[in-house]
């Protein structure tokens, strides 16, 4: 009985240690365990172009398979490929992340060809509830369609909001104007994490890098919003 105990227990240590080569010889593959639930993750054009999910999957944050829809894919590539040279360079920006993704070895990256796909936030939706998978996205109305599917959503967004270190009211913040507010004379930038920042009197600095001091910081269903001044305004 001693000696059938140990003969099994060596069996079962060889044959976990030496699996593969003893498939091989039957010319077969094992198969490999299919992830948890919680380890596939769809994620989608705005997140890539976002370009924080790198932090999210680098951080440990994000791990197992990334499925990547091909509409992504050819999403990323048109707008890569566009005359604008902003959303030229947005397109750019999430193809790169996609490379930076596929060379990190936390995160499995995998390709999900569908042909005939023409509304491509509906294909991830539906692909993600079909795998028991959640979405990342930095889209708040493609994550509301989403959470009201039940299906679980990582809004990148929402998870850098928790981090951030809050800015508080009178310090003072850097940041690149680009367009007019919706009030007369307003300025508006966004910092590198996405924060939009509205400054008064800055309508005719536009182009051009500010240093504000904040007086307001606002929360609001798609993150923070700063309300600042210019830096040395009395009013």
């Amino acid at each position: 009985m001693f000696i059938y105990l140990v003969l099994a227990s060596l069996g079962l240590r060889v044959g976990q240690a030496r699996h593969e080569d003893l498939f091989a010889l039957v010319g077969m593959k094992p198969r490999a365990a299919a992830p948890g639930r919680g380890d596939l993750h769809v994620v989608d054009t705005s997140a890539l172009i976002d370009g924080r999910v790198v932090d999210l999957v680098s951080t440990g944050f994000v791990t197992g398979t990334l499925l990547l829809h091909e509409g992504v894919l050819r999403e990323l590539q048109a707008i890569a490929d566009t005359s604008d040279p902003r959303r030229r360079a947005r397109g750019r920006r999430g193809l790169d992340t996609l490379v930076e993704l596929q060379k990190l070895p936390t995160i499995d990256c995998q390709l999900v060809e569908e042909a005939g796909v023409l509304d491509v936030d509906a294909a991830l939706v539906r692909l993600a509830r079909e795998r028991g998978a959640s979405l990342i996205t930095v889209d708040h109305n493609l994550a509301k369609v989403a959470e009201a599917l039940r299906v679980p959503v990582a809004q990148v967004n929402a998870l850098a909001s928790r981090f951030r270190i809050p800015y508080a009211a009178g310090d003072e913040v850097a940041v690149q104007l680009v367009k007019e507010g919706r009030e007369a004379g307003q300025g508006v930038g966004y910092l590198e994490d996405g924060t939009m920042v509205v400054v008064e009197r800055a309508a005719d600095r536009i182009g051009s890098e500010v240093a504000a001091r904040v007086r307001n910081v606002i929360q609001t269903t798609t993150g923070r919003m700063i309300f600042a001044a210019l830096d040395g305004s009395t009013e």
